[in-house]
């Protein structure tokens, strides 16, 4: 399923985790908030590579 994956930029990614660390939502209701898979916000917190 090539094509279907979204690029963020580092800015976004920073203010994703920072709201998420931040917040008293858990990350899935920021995920929600903010449009994306909370699979991805988690990802941006802790990245593999």
């Amino acid at each position: 399923m090539e094509g279907n994956r979204r690029n963020y930029s580092e800015e976004f990614k920073k203010d994703a985790v920072g709201h998420s660390l931040t917040s008293e939502k858990t990350v899935i209701e920021v995920a929600q908030d903010l449009g994306i898979a909370h699979s991805n916000l988690k990802e941006m917190a802790c990245p593999i590579s």
